[in-house]
């Protein structure tokens, strides 16, 4: 395909306090390392808002981005998906305008146009309507079509539906999916930008494309391991409870279920939010949590304590406390709104249950004799789970 030169009308990250685009400059407030790899992502991150309606907006302005970077991908994922208008072929493509919530002459505000001058001087028009977590309008399209065919009547021109699920007619209407599945590895960082803030976002991640063969042929296998671990944590409380009756001091908070099968449901509860195998205290701080997570190094059993980062005095607290201990294994994690200090070990060192269990206990010994485990509080069920794990992806603070 030959370069095509490209032309815009966007800004390249939204500002929720605008009420618009800026042609042809960034927010002032908008960092200005946006075309380097992480002052971009950080960018789109910073300046989207939780409301579904700012971050389409956001969606809109981070794809618009993404073609001016480099229009080839998006230009083809068209062309593939016949979209393109009638007669019109990426190749034919020598100029590309992109302008973002434009007005047009009747003062409708088109969330995506894209102006294609062809080879031999011909133009093409494109405009997409955007839409995450809402609906079309009543007419919206009629009213729409009836525009377009106005100012480019002699032209070929197309009229798309970019959504998350079907708003339109199936022929006119592209899915983020489609757009976060023709992204290329070598492509753009802003393209690898949008591609990673659409997943985190949950507007188009690996979970709306098919079901495999092979991914459900791991079914039994996960069911498998669910249960191990679950196993596992049951025999861990029988030892807490013996531990308990023998006079040693309580090593863990109160509510720590021993019912193989509540375990076993509070376990499933923090892998389906892709937490690992974890189970631990929650809604009041520090939390105590421990179980057998992913890495990239491979799978480890892990005993951490978490606090958020607002409570600066009592993160300071539990830290000061962990800094007696002489394992250095009790390092700093970030994980977002929370702070984590933990240690962890490769589960390939531990090829039995009695040994993952004992280890477990072991860790928890080393937390008590600290004096770290008196600090962490908290019941355990699964509602409560739920809503802790609901406010640390939100950010909220905790009372």
């Amino acid at each position: 395909m030959a370069d095509v030169w490209v032309s815009s009308t966007i800004i390249l990250a939204y500002d929720t306090e605008m009420t618009g685009a800026v042609s042809g400059e960034l927010s002032p407030r908008i960092p200005r390392t946006l075309d380097e790899r992480g002052g971009h992502l950080s960018a789109l991150f910073r300046w989207q808002s939780g409301k579904r309606s700012q971050l389409e907006n956001f969606c809109t302005e981070a794809l618009a981005s993404a073609i001016v970077s480099q229009p080839g991908p998006f230009l083809d994922l068209l062309e593939c998906a016949e979209m393109l208008p009638a007669q019109v072929t990426a190749a034919q493509v020598e100029e590309l305008r992109v302008s973002t919530q434009g007005p047009t002459e009747t003062g409708k505000l088109v969330d995506l146009q894209l102006t294609l001058r062809l080879a031999g001087g011909k133009r093409a028009a494109v405009w997409i309507e955007v839409k995450v977590g809402t609906g079309l309008r009543t007419g919206q399209l009629e009213s729409y079509a009836k525009e377009l065919e106005r100012v480019h009547g002699g032209e070929p021109w197309r009229l798309l539906v970019l959504s998350c699920t079907p708003e339109g007619p199936a022929r006119d209407n592209l899915r983020w999916q489609q757009v976060r599945a023709m992204i290329p590895a070598d492509a753009h960082s802003h393209w690898l930008d949008l591609r990673v803030f659409l997943e985190e976002k949950q507007v188009a991640d690996i979970y709306d494309e098919g079901l495999t063969v092979h991914e459900f042929a791991m079914v039994d296998p996960a069911r498998v391991v669910l249960r191990k671990v679950a196993r596992a944590m049951a025999e861990l409380s029988r030892r807490l409870a013996k531990a308990k009756q023998g006079g040693q001091s309580a090593l863990w908070p109160k509510g720590f279920p021993n019912k193989e099968q509540k375990i076993l449901n509070l376990v499933a509860t923090t892998f389906r939010r892709g937490s690992g195998f974890v189970i631990g205290g929650y809604r009041v701080g520090p939390r105590l949590q421990l179980g057998v997570r992913a890495t990239s190094e491979g799978p480890e059993a892990f005993v951490m304590i978490k606090t958020r980062k607002s409570h600066v005095q009592t993160r300071k607290k539990v830290w000061a406390v962990l800094d007696t201990i002489a394992e250095p294994t009790f390092g700093l994690v970030d994980a977002g709104p929370m702070e984590a200090r933990g240690v962890s070990l490769a589960l390939a060192k531990l090829s039995t249950q009695d040994e993952l269990v004992g280890w477990w206990f072991g860790k928890l010994e080393v937390l008590a004799d600290a004096g770290a485990l008196e600090l962490c509080g908290g019941s355990i069920n699964t509602a409560e789970a739920d809503e802790a794990d609901e406010a640390d992806e939100d950010g909220e603070d905790e009372s």
